[in-house]
């Protein structure tokens, strides 16, 4: 189980990735969520203020160009 999964109901697992998306904003770094499936991540996400996610919730894989 991921971190954002385990987020939705585990309060400590929540305040780690509070403090991630935290850490990641005031050293200039770029947080990206991953494997957002379930609204209900998708919700951490936005109320973690992390600016970018990817995931089959937001758009199923696509395949990449060979050449």
């Amino acid at each position: 189980m991921d971190l954002l999964h385990r987020a939705i109901s585990e309060p400590r697992a929540r305040a780690l990735a509070h403090g991630l998306a935290i850490f990641s904003r005031e050293t200039g770094m770029t947080m990206v969520a991953k494997g957002i499936e379930r609204e209900a991540e998708r919700d951490v996400v936005i109320a973690l203020e992390i600016p970018l996610a990817q995931g089959f919730l937001l758009g199923r894989p696509q395949p990449w160009p060979t050449s």
